[in-house]
């Protein structure tokens, strides 16, 4: 089970407890299983954002990329910076509209010249720097994180499919990574976990509103809000595990 968000204004705000703030502090971790049915508002729709603006000045997003400067159809990660904040992309076509994909990045922010690393089904990609910024490390910990869009203006929507979303404290290794992509959600990777929603709370078709609430599988129990009715819909892991088995 998962989460549509429609692309428009849909999103589940998780909040800003200090389990989930500053996750890259000293390195750190977010995963999600998303499907694709565009690349979202303006081209860059958010698999997950804590901050305040969209040029991410005061916090981290984390999205898919259509037509837009630098590699095209991809994965990205942007961080803010106390002058100008960086975005770093996997190459074009690393994320295409159809398929589902498990993405992850893992970032140290401790060190001004340290990078992230951006992993699509396991794999770690070769990324470019389309924007270069500079500066120390943004603090997040005022922004709220939210999933499938930005709270502060909903105006980054995602377009399609998200499930499994989960933000740790610690970089998990390339061994870890794949292990989580090729278990399907079924791993056991439990060291730093801060956050983990699974968004399934409810049936296929009925609307996240529904559920008041949704619900961090971790002990920290950040719970989400879903906001303008992202819908449930079944998994498609349970397809991806039969194709892994298969091959």
């Amino acid at each position: 089970m998962g989460l549509v968000f429609n692309g428009s204004n849909t999103r589940v705000d998780c909040g800003s407890g200090s389990s989930i703030d500053n996750p890259f502090a000293t390195g750190g971790t977010v995963t999600a299983w998303v499907l694709l049915t565009a690349y979202g508002e303006f081209n860059v729709g958010r698999v997950m954002d804590k901050s305040s603006d969209a040029s991410v000045s005061d916090g981290w997003a984390f999205f898919v990329a259509g037509a837009v400067s630098g590699d095209d159809n991809c994965l990205r990660f942007t961080h803010g910076r106390a002058v100008s904040a960086n975005t770093w992309a996997a190459p074009t076509n690393s994320v295409t509209l159809g398929p589902i994909y498990h993405l992850a990045v893992t970032f140290d922010k401790s060190t001004d010249t340290n990078v992230p690393s951006l992993y699509v089904n396991g794999e770690v990609q070769s990324i470019t720097t389309p924007v270069a910024g500079s500066g120390a490390y943004a603090d997040d910990s005022a922004q709220t994180l939210s999933i499938g869009n930005r709270s502060a203006s909903a105006d980054r929507s995602f377009d399609g499919f998200i499930e499994d979303v989960r933000v740790y404290n610690v970089i998990l290794t390339a061994e870890q990574i794949m292990t989580m992509f090729q278990a399907q959600g079924h791993d056991n990777l439990l060291n730093g976990l801060q956050a983990r929603w699974l968004l399934n709370e409810l049936s296929p078709g009925v609307s996240a509103t529904e559920a008041s609430s949704i619900i961090d599988m971790s002990i920290n129990k950040n719970v989400g809000t879903p906001v303008n009715s992202p819908f449930y819909e079944s998994s498609f892991l349970s397809k991806t595990r039969r194709i892994l088995r298969n091959r």
